[in-house]
This record gives C-alpha cells, structure tokens and sequence, in this order.
C-alpha cells in the first residue's frame, strides 16, 4: 500500500521496526531488514492468465553512527530481489522482468538533529515518498502525475521538521544528460486530524540514449482526514509535459480520492476513484479522458505479516500521448492478490 500522509512516518522508521538489529552500541547501530511481496495477478491483458511473480521485494542495511548530540552519520545499502517473470513491470518499475539482483537505494548522509536530515546516492524522490491520496497495492496512482522515474541514482535530499511544520527538498543531478536531472519541494502541516501538504517540482529527461527530450512541470495539494481508524483522502496533481522531440505539450490535471476503512480490529478494506483529463497544444487534436476504480481488503496478522486481495476497473477513455494520436482505451478489469513479510 502507498504511503499516506498519516503514514510517513511509520514508513520512514519501517526498516527500524522489523530489523534485525546487527550491532548496537552508544556509538550506533546496524540493522538488517527486508521485505517479501510475492503477488498473484490476473490482468486483462493477459486474458486473466495466473501470473505469480515477487513484485517489489527487497532487503537491505541501514547503519547510524552518533559523533556527538548533534549529528549522526547515515549509511544504507538495499537490493532488490526478482525471481520470474513480471509481465507488468514498466520500464520505471521497482519490478524487473527477470531473474535479477539489483541496487534499489545506496545513500550516505547526516542527521543534524534540530537542523534536519541530509542524505545523497540512489533512492526514491520525494514525489514518490510523499505521493498522495492512493491506498492501493496494485491498481491505483495513475492520476499522481509527478512526471519523473520513480528512483534516482543521483540525489541529493534534505528533510526538515518542526512542531508547526516539515520541508522535503531534493535535487538529481543531470550528470551531462546521462540521469534524469529533478528538482522539487513539498512543505506539509497538520492541523489535528486534519494533515495536507503541497509541492512544487520540474524535472528534464534528455537520456540520448532512451530516446528522450522532455521537460516537466507539476504541482500538486493532498488533503487527510483521519476518523478514528479510518481515513479519507484527495489528491489533486496539474502536469506540464514538454515533448521536444514530438513538438508538443500536454497539460494534464490529476484527481485521486480515497479512503481506508477499519471494519475489524485487524481487517481494513479500501477503495479509490482516479481521473485524469489532457489537452495537447496541438490544434485540432482530441484531449484525453481516463479513469479507474479500485478496491480490496488488507488483513493484517501483525506489524510484519499481512495479506491483501483487490481488484482495479478502467473506464472506457482517451489516450492522449505526444506525437500520437489520441487512442480510444475500452474497459478493463484486473485482479491481484498478495502477501507482505517483514523483518
């Protein structure tokens, strides 16, 4: 399940919680965690075909050394795992398509202590960390419209939070056009019950050698409520995409609501409706309309084990793409079942 903003921070500490604690002393700590997330999908377009695969499992080290009250040397390493064939798996996916080892995070940092966290290498973008009303595992998030890959080899991330309020910074380095050159900045506050924050983030995408020549713009402001044990959630993400290759720029505007719901003490079902509309500035052209419902039940055997059941519906829409015309996209329906073990 995606990160929430009620989440965060149970995410950011996750790797504490069910580590295996390797070394401890005053001088620091080493722990050693992982994760299982083996998955079962029937997808429409492989005619509802059983596909087994291990999604986005990973293990990893996580190392804290303390030189004095203030300051604290970061060090973590984490490896994905995938074993089999994952037919779903996008160019930019933490899931790879063959039998593989690979690393998904490799980060040295500082925490400054009331000064904030500083943290450089290869992990996820803020965008992705903070993401938005989406509580799905499978079949949601198509209308967080951050415009960049997931993961980033080449960052460099500051992370700031106070009794009023937290700042997330971060900035990729374009490396002569061989990475994905980002820059971004979310802020965020609660207000009781009530969390919401806002970003600002642009990225260019000139890889020769993936064929790419694009420049994006998004902005976006997600609101939480939490009720008791339930919560609700909106998204709305607006992005620029500048197309230089094709000559074109589609302006899209994302819509995400949500909402998790306890119905038993360790039972939670969950649902979510996402929309987005396109326009090209390319007269004449058709803009594009695509939306898509989800919902599934998670149960949870405790803090390290849990399964999930859900299924995804697509409306009948439009497609729009640069230097394409825009394609008529029929219904689809698509299955998934899980699993989560941590340590």
């Amino acid at each position: 399940m995606k990160k929430t903003l009620l989440a965060l921070a149970v995410v950011a500490s996750a790797t504490s919680v069910n580590a295996a604690e390797v070394f401890k002393s005053e001088e620091g700590s080493v722990d050693f965690y992982g994760q299982l997330r083996p998955t079962l999908l029937f997808l429409d377009s492989t005619d509802h075909t059983a596909e087994l695969n291990t999604s986005s499992s990973r293990m990893g080290v996580n190392g804290v050394y303390v030189v004095n009250d203030n300051l604290k040397v970061l060090g973590e390493v984490e490896i994905g795992v995938a074993l089999g064939d994952n037919y779903g798996a996008g160019a930019d996916s933490s899931e790879r398509t063959d039998d593989s080892v690979y690393v998904r995070r490799h980060i040295f940092g500082f925490d400054m202590g009331d000064m904030g966290t500083l943290r450089f290498g290869k992990e996820g973008t803020w965008a992705d960390d903070i993401y938005g009303a989406d509580y799905s595992y499978f079949f949601g998030g198509s209308a967080l419209l951050y415009g960049h890959a997931w993961n980033n080899s080449s960052q460099i991330k500051y992370a700031y939070e106070n009794d009023a309020f937290w700042l997330k910074a971060g900035y990729a380095l374009g490396e002569k056009d061989q990475n994905e050159e980002i820059r971004e900045v979310f802020v965020g506050k609660s207000f009781n019950d009530l969390s919401v924050h806002a970003g600002v983030l642009s990225s260019e995408n000139k890889i020769a050698s993936k064929g790419n020549n694009t420049e994006n713009l998004s902005f976006e402001v997600t609101a939480e409520y939490a009720l008791d044990e339930h919560t609700l959630g909106a998204t709305y993400y607006y992005n620029e995409n500048e197309d230089k290759a094709a000559n074109e720029t589609i302006d899209s505007h994302g819509i995400s609501l949500a909402g998790m719901f306890a119905v038993a003490p360790k039972t939670t079902l969950y649902s979510g409706y996402e929309l987005v509309m396109s326009s090209s500035d390319k007269s004449g052209k058709k803009d594009g309309d695509q939306s898509k419902f989800y919902a599934g039940v998670e149960y949870k055997f405790s803090k390290w084990a849990r399964v999930f059941a859900e299924a995804g519906y697509n409306f009948d829409g439009d497609k729009l793409e640069a230097g394409k015309t825009t394609a008529e996209t029929d219904s689809k329906t698509d299955f998934g079942v899980g699993a989560c073990f941590y340590w």
